[in-house]
């Protein structure tokens, strides 16, 4: 999960933000950079998603959006707006980044939410733990 802290000269794990023993994707809008004791903490629990959880988020996405020629992204993104969204003939190229990061925020947020219905109590709060 995203704290906002600088991840540079440090190491780092790659986490799931909505955990993969629960929503098994390694799509690149569920994907982040993180600290390896804050990704120890969160461990299979759900984001309680925040402002700063957003900010975070979308900061990322627009770093990876900036590289949407690239084979993963475009290749995530083709999956999204075909399979997840029914949103066919999407030129992605051209679609504006700022689009993309609105369409995967309200996704991701509203994933997050079905999986907090399904699995009541299981959360981490990024604030107790910075």
């Amino acid at each position: 999960m995203i704290t906002g802290n600088s991840l540079i000269n440090q190491e780092y794990h790659i986490d799931h933000f909505l955990p993969w023993s629960y929503y098994p994707s390694n799509r690149f809008w569920n994907l982040f950079p993180c600290e390896i004791q804050i990704n120890r903490n969160k461990y299979n629990k759900i984001p309680v998603w925040t402002d700063l959880i957003e900010e975070n988020i979308r900061s990322n996405l627009k770093i990876c959006l900036n590289h949407k020629e690239e084979s993963l992204i475009s290749n995530d993104l083709n999956y999204f707006y075909s399979i997840i969204t029914k949103k066919e003939n999407i030129d992605i190229p051209k679609k504006e980044n700022e689009s993309i990061e609105e369409d995967l925020v309200i996704f991701i947020k509203k994933e997050r939410e079905k999986l907090a219905e399904i699995i009541p109590g299981e959360y981490f709060s990024l604030e107790f733990k910075v």
